[in-house]
């Protein structure tokens, strides 16, 4: 394929700076069969750790999730993950949103596991959130969502890791106003500088411009298990 397929109906396809940069399908790789049979190998880990799909412009994005007229200025981000170690120059990214104005990612590979990561910019400061604790292992399947209120600089986001909300440590303070995506275009699986390559696979990415509730994460992630995980 020439494009990374966006289910939601908005158009919102991914492409490939070049062949190169497009991550290999992989069918045998993926979260469940309830979820989808498929995956994307990012090449963060070795090689030339280039891969990258760009999701489209700064201002395409200002207008969903950023401080562009018209947007709420809220977020949530789902995604299932494997990753296979903390990535290109040790921060793979899942989402980058303007060079880092909005980033999901993964950091700190310390005994097979790592740390998940937030970060939205504001005007006087950025702010930077992980996981309290690493709470993702490498080499298998979880999903993760983040669910942000950037209206006002003191709100901290909502970190779940298959479905349930975790300890947040924030690792920066923002100050000042959200400043909304700017910089560059948006890309799954790295950065706009192709120097952030997530190392592993990424399903089922998905962006609102609301924060969805506890109960709408967990619905999210239920939605994976297959019958022998509900008994009879």
């Amino acid at each position: 394929a020439t494009v990374l397929a966006d289910s939601s109906g908005n158009g919102r396809t991914g492409t490939f700076a070049a062949a190169a940069n497009r991550p290999a399908y992989n069918t045998s790789e993926f979260p469940s069969r309830m979820i989808q049979t498929a995956s994307c190998t990012f090449d963060g880990g070795t090689g030339a750790q280039n891969d990258s799909s760009n999701i489209g412009s700064d201002a395409t994005w200002d207008a969903i999730i950023g401080n562009a007229a018209g947007s709420t200025q809220k977020m949530t981000f789902s995604a299932w993950i494997r990753p296979l170690s903390d990535g290109h120059n040790n921060f793979g990214r899942i989402l980058d949103f303007g060079l880092q104005d909005v980033a999901l990612f993964v950091s700190g590979e310390s005994s097979g596991a790592v740390y998940l990561n937030y970060s939205a910019r504001f005007t006087g400061a950025i702010g930077t959130w992980n996981t309290t604790s690493r709470a993702i292992i490498l080499d298998q399947w979880t999903h993760v969502a983040v669910t942000f209120d950037a209206t006002s600089a003191s709100n901290n986001p909502d970190i779940y890791i298959n479905g349930v909300l975790v300890s947040v440590t924030e690792s920066a303070t923002p100050s000042g106003n959200y400043d909304g995506i700017t910089g560059t275009s948006c890309h799954i699986g790295n950065n706009s500088s192709t120097n952030r390559t997530f190392d592993g696979q990424l399903a089922d990415i998905a962006v609102w411009n609301s924060t969805l509730t506890n109960e709408d994460i967990a619905a999210i992630y239920n939605a994976s298990k297959l019958e022998e995980n509900y008994g009879p």
